[in-house]
């Protein structure tokens, strides 16, 4: 997909501001329709299809030309906006560039002229190279006694990509070997304490976490609490998240119910048990017998044997 720069100088352009709203909507039309060399084959249609505007060819024209020509309409009736090529590619083709070249042949092909100048850019075949830079490096440090000292050093770009240690014979290469590359110490490096499966089981019924603490903290215990390429485990909490995030609602649904279950029971066995039933002895009982029989004598309803 081409894309195009902006000029946003445009919207202060007197002859700009004196197109309508049409006019302007068509004239960014055009410069977003055009080729990347800036000829645009003349199609109202698709314009007018789109943006349901219509536009007078000639009205156009000589409002856009006002005092200067921007948009010349050459022999094979296409339209040519003078000053893309010096916009877009800052008023310079290198012949050398694919693109530039690219560019030039669309505009020869157009244009029998090749006073490029008048269009505002200039043509060049000058081989494209690299040019060394010295660069000056402003280096501020400070020293054992805490005062500040400024050093400068300057660096040929001829000698970048010689490695740290080896000594350049001033084309760019090395003339010996470098020295071996160390591995930086890491100093005060935490130690990763894997957890232990209590730990897991207490975090997954404390958190509502739906997933086997047995199956995770095997898998992990079996692989040295390692994932990825061997990357320790840092914080095995987010890996319990994870493992949560991954499962499938059948195996959540199934957690959840052995969960459910594992609760019942443990409510069930925190429950007290109940209080003995204390059974009267033979003669605590016939005592009562004869009292109750007593009382339902005087209340005129014997109790019956």
């Amino acid at each position: 997909m081409a894309k195009r720069d902006t000029d946003t100088e445009i919207w202060n352009e007197d002859w700009f501001l004196n197109l309508s709203g049409s006019e302007m909507l068509f004239w960014f039309w055009i410069k977003d329709k055009c080729d990347h060399a800036g000829f645009w084959r003349p199609n109202f249609k698709p314009f007018e299809i789109s943006t349901g505007h219509r536009i007078n060819q000639k009205e156009f024209l000589e409002k856009v030309n006002t005092q200067h020509m921007r948009i010349e309409v050459i022999e094979n009736g296409k339209w040519f906006l003078t000053g893309f090529i010096k916009f877009h590619h800052c008023g310079f083709l290198n012949l050398n560039s694919g693109f530039h070249r690219s560019i030039y042949k669309i505009f020869r092909e157009n244009i029998k002229s090749t006073n490029t100048s008048a269009y505002g850019f200039e043509v060049s075949e000058t081989p494209q190279r690299g040019l060394k830079e010295r660069k000056t490096y402003n280096v501020k440090y400070l020293n054992s006694q805490g005062k500040e000292k400024g050093a400068e050093k300057e660096k040929d770009d001829s000698s970048a990509g010689v490695p740290t240690g080896a000594e350049s014979d001033g084309d760019g290469r090395p003339s010996s070997p470098p020295a071996p590359l160390k591995a930086p110490a890491i100093k005060n490096q935490a130690k990763v304490i894997p957890p232990q499966l209590e730990w897991v089981e207490n975090f997954c019924f404390e958190r509502k976490i739906y997933i086997n603490p047995q199956t995770l903290f095997d898998h992990y215990e079996a692989n040295g609490w390692v994932q990825g390429k061997n990357k320790p485990i840092k914080n095995w909490q987010a890996a319990v998240r994870t493992w949560q995030n991954r499962a499938t609602p059948e195996d959540l649904k199934k957690e959840r119910m052995r969960r459910d279950a594992i609760t019942r029971k443990q409510e069930e066995k925190a429950k007290p048990p109940p209080e003995p039933v204390e059974f009267l002895s033979p003669e605590e009982t016939a005592r009562l017998s004869e009292e109750f029989q007593a009382i339902a004598l005087k209340i005129g309803r014997p109790i019956p044997t």
